[in-house]
């Protein structure tokens, strides 16, 4: 449910239009952590990989 995954607060916006509008922003709002947490994912393990190199044999 996208109250409890999205931590969502209270819809304040009014009527049906609100209702449409605060769901296209929880879609944003989840797209948007998924690619964050994609992009760190990358990030972490770039790093990594470039940090710890092998001792040359």
């Amino acid at each position: 449910h996208m109250k409890t995954d999205g931590r969502l607060g209270r819809n304040y916006l009014l009527g049906v239009e609100g209702d449409r509008i605060n769901a296209i922003l929880c879609g944003a709002g989840h797209n948007i952590r998924k690619l964050l947490r994609a992009f760190l994912l990358f990030l972490f393990s770039w790093s990594f990989k470039n940090h710890f190199r092998p001792i040359a044999e």
